[in-house]
């Protein structure tokens, strides 16, 4: 687009054509295939790209040939975005001693590239490079029937069977089939209370990813270059602990000193599951389960004054939580003066569990622990709410990991 602007004369004297040039060329691809019944197969790709157009207006034959070339290679990539999902139906439903378990296998990979601006260079004439990133998430989720386990055997599928419809007769009370009737239905209750476990539900996943800043070329087929970097492997999820390295020694890498975006590795892990109770009819207790832990790593990886590649303020990090057990404790009265005991058991176990880090061989020489250590609460909160205590009897690991 040309855009003209007019001076106070209402002239063009003086007053240049501002241009707009935004000419995308996005692609985008879906494809679904059933490799058989019980596994598919998704990819999805999306490559945004744009028409570079030489600077000013289109007025020579060489500007517009330019134009033309740009367009027949389909642009310059933006931003490329890669996602191929594997879904398999475990068969576990077509075995008889196992079809009361169902669980599927998910298998997801990502790949990401994502250009820098055009023509940004440092002091040195440097370009920064474009940003890699991929990932590949593995994880089952499925249900554990009791129920139907149960009903396998004779017995129990008697108990979980309801009962029959009373017959529209007259009968004298206390008569032999209502006092079987009785005993049936005890019977079955009794058997229900066994079978209180109906079910559990689970999800169990580990997401890795890996970015990479600094990266010299573009993807040209597949997220590949056309010299096939920065390798199949890595399009398809792989997470190589030293791939900055491997980079570098390939020449896949700017040679620029302020590179100001890090290297990063990511490992998330979670599992959840969650349980009904069901002791008898209408009564239910819903117990959840939950643990995540997630691992970073990060550096810059960058050349120094003699063009060595080198690994600079390495840092790692991390998120843990999960949930555990604190029915022997959450029902405790509290004293005459609204405090607590448990908690008064959490003050207690703190020099307990300092002490014994303290002690340990391991430990010696690094320093000492007190009482408001961080390695000193969480297990010392774990002993208190738990209800198991801190002493030799009560055994508490140190480490929650």
């Amino acid at each position: 687009m040309r855009t003209q602007l007019r001076n106070a004369e209402l002239t063009t004297e003086g007053q240049l054509p501002y241009f707009e040039k935004f000419f995308w060329f996005n692609r985008f691809y879906d494809l679904t295939w059933n490799l058989t019944k019980s596994m598919v197969v998704t990819y999805n790709a999306a490559a945004r790209a744009i028409v570079d157009e030489p600077y000013g207006d289109l007025d020579t034959q060489e500007k517009r040939d330019t134009l033309w070339r740009n367009f027949k290679s389909f642009g310059r990539i933006k931003d490329f975005d890669q996602r191929i999902n594997l879904t398999w139906r475990l068969p576990l439903d077509k075995l008889p001693l196992t079809d009361w378990i169902a669980a599927d296998y998910n298998h997801r990979i990502g790949y990401n590239f994502m250009a820098n601006a055009l023509g940004a260079v440092d002091e040195n004439g440097s370009e920064f490079g474009n940003i890699l990133r991929n990932s590949r998430e593995r994880g089952i989720s499925g249900r554990v029937d009791f129920v139907a386990l149960y009903n396998k055997l004779k017995y129990l599928k008697f108990a979980n069977t309801p009962g029959a419809a009373r017959k529209n007769f007259t009968r004298s009370p206390g008569d032999f089939e209502e006092r079987q009737a009785q005993s049936s239905q005890l019977l079955k209750d009794f058997t229900r209370v066994l079978m209180t476990v109906r079910g559990i539900n689970f999800n169990y996943s580990i997401v890795e990813t890996t970015a990479l800043p600094g990266f010299m070329g573009a993807p040209s087929f597949f997220g590949l270059e056309k010299g096939g970097a920065p390798g199949l492997d890595f399009v398809l999820g792989g997470q190589q602990r030293d791939f900055q390295k491997q980079a570098a020694e390939k020449g896949w890498l700017t040679d620029s000193r302020v590179l100001n975006q890090p290297f990063q590795q990511t490992i998330d892990k979670r599992f959840n599951a969650n349980t009904s109770l069901e002791p008898f009819r209408d009564f239910q207790i819903n117990i959840k389960a939950d643990y995540t832990r997630r691992d970073t790593y990060q550096e810059f990886y960058r050349p120094d004054s003699g063009g060595i590649y080198r690994s600079e303020s390495p840092l790692r990090n991390g998120q843990y939580s999960m949930s555990f057990m604190s029915f022997r404790t959450a029902l405790t009265k509290m004293h005459r003066d609204h405090s607590s005991p448990v908690f008064d058991n959490f003050i207690k176990y703190r020099q307990i569990i300092a002490d014994r880090l303290n002690q340990d061989p391991n430990n010696i020489g690094e320093g000492t622990y007190n009482p408001n250590s961080q390695d000193v609460l969480i297990p010392a909160f774990f002993a208190a709410y738990s209800g198991r205590g801190a002493d030799s009897t009560g055994y508490i690991r140190t480490s929650p990991f």
